[in-house]
């Protein structure tokens, strides 16, 4: 009897094949080739699993993920190989949350976004990531329209800046550096308007650019 030379043999099944051939010639020169060649698979097997367990403490779970599928066809010598596949599942979950919190703290929206649904693609009933992603992309949206509020209005684009600080408001109503910007635009805009609105008053022909004024006031 030969042992295949593919990779993908079944050890099990090549065992019972081997004892009832070595039953019969137990010293035959070709039923010991195949019991070493089987006993080198057997050990190859075992190094993959070990080298799957120095991934996982590496932090290595992607690779080792893709390994312990390598496995499945061995299976029936690995009987933990289920649970070691659900075991660093969750650490993979785990990591893209840990990975999001830091994105999170870094005001980094869409890294963390896409560390949150890496995370749901793992876990997809996962309700700290669902609750990420919306936290996350409510925090870019209002900081977005926050940024583009102070820069206009440090460039006196005082309508921009108006229009912009009432969205950052509508998603965050009481943070308190946007109500202080939309304080500041309002403040220095009304002044603006108000001079504008003066200097075409005394205009008596211009009744148009006054009611503009007066409107805009």
């Amino acid at each position: 009897m030969f042992l295949p030379h593919q990779r993908r043999i079944n050890i099990q099944k090549c065992e019972k094949q081997l004892s009832l051939a070595a039953s019969y010639a137990a010293t035959q020169p070709r039923v010991k080739d195949a019991e070493s060649r089987l006993a080198a698979r057997k050990k190859d097997v075992a190094d993959q699993w070990n080298r799957v367990q120095q991934m996982i403490s590496g932090r290595q779970l992607e690779e080792a993920t893709s390994e312990l599928e390598n496995l499945n066809r061995f299976s029936y010598l690995l009987p933990n190989l289920a649970a070691e596949k659900e075991r660093v599942r969750r650490l993979r979950v785990d990591s893209f949350l840990d990975q999001a919190g830091k994105e999170v703290a870094a005001q980094k929206w869409d890294a963390a976004m896409e560390a949150y649904s890496a995370a749901l693609r793992l876990d997809a009933g996962n309700t700290e990531a669902t609750r990420g992603i919306d936290s996350a992309r409510r925090e870019k949206e209002g900081s977005t329209a926050f940024l583009q509020a102070r820069n206009a209005f440090q460039a006196k684009g005082y309508q921009v800046a108006y229009d912009a600080v009432q969205k950052a408001l509508a998603v965050f109503p009481t943070r308190q550096p946007y109500q202080e910007l939309a304080r500041q635009i309002g403040a220095d805009w009304s002044k603006v308007l108000l001079e504008e609105a003066r200097g075409l008053s005394a205009n008596t022909e211009g009744l148009k650019e006054n009611q503009r004024a007066m409107e805009k006031l």
